[in-house]
């Protein structure tokens, strides 16, 4: 089943230099329980692509064209239409936990405000609905943890929190903004992992964004390939590395440059 569907998305910036266009005419689809990679280097517009669904574009950006959740194009919705639909309907991981966690707020809390404010749990549920997801992501003494602030724990395990976090709602469709550029190589495979065993759990879509070619055959059904905005290339993953189209592509046989 179709999860969302995104035909010809624009993104643009008014600058004092005049206007940026960061995405152009972008257009793709993605299913329950698959992973569809969106891959290029800095500046590509994968980021950009991901923020415009999610209302996160900055105040000076515009966005055009559809993206459909069964439906209702989340492109045209105001803030407080989206606000319904984040969470429940589509989560997103960043990059740095570290930045989207609130250094001043334990981790009990912050995780249980979620499950409060979207599905209208008592305290005490949703304190133990975030131990059980804590456990789910292989947090250990998961209790614990939700007296600690977020700089008491590892890099590992906040973004494990991230991903606890994210996923509270059983949302239908995650989005992974570069999720393991700040972890060593250990922890980004143990969280790579940890994703997988989710979606199959769960039945989630993945939305991955990396430049990272080694993670996009590691975890990817699908790849989108973008460079300056633009699609240069989608094809299944299989597909991809053994015979890619577009020489932009065939550059890219080693990770991207970030």
């Amino acid at each position: 089943m179709t999860i969302l569907t995104v035909n010809n998305m624009n993104v643009e910036f008014a600058t004092p230099d005049g206007t940026v266009k960061a995405v152009n005419n972008l257009s793709y689809s993605i299913s329950a329980g698959e992973t569809l990679g969106i891959v290029g280097e800095s500046g590509s517009g994968k980021s950009q692509s991901v923020f415009a669904l999610m209302g996160l574009t900055a105040h000076n950006g515009k966005v055009s064209g559809e993206a459909n959740l069964h439906g209702e194009n989340l492109l045209s919705m105001s803030k407080r239409q989206l606000n319904h639909i984040r969470a429940e309907k589509i989560s997103m991981i960043f990059q740095d936990p570290m930045t989207s966690l609130n250094p001043f707020m334990k981790i009990g809390k912050q995780l249980c405000e979620v499950l409060i404010i979207h599905k209208g749990l008592s305290r005490v549920e949703a304190q133990a609905e975030s131990i059980r997801m804590l456990d789910a992501v292989r947090i250990p003494s998961p209790e614990t943890r939700l007296n600690q602030y977020p700089h008491e724990l590892s890099g590992g395990m906040r973004q494990r929190v991230m991903i606890a976090m994210a996923l509270l709602c059983r949302p239908e469709l995650l989005i992974a903004d570069e999720p393991t550029t700040a972890l060593d190589v250990t922890v980004q495979a143990q969280i790579l992992s940890l994703l997988r065993d989710l979606q199959h759990e769960f039945n989630t879509a993945i939305l991955l964004i990396t430049h990272d070619m080694g993670i996009v055959a590691e975890m990817c059904d699908r790849v989108l390939v973008m460079y300056g905005g633009n699609r240069m290339e989608q094809a299944d993953t299989e597909s991809l590395f053994a015979h890619p189209a577009h020489p932009y592509t065939q550059d890219c046989s080693t990770p991207f440059h970030r």
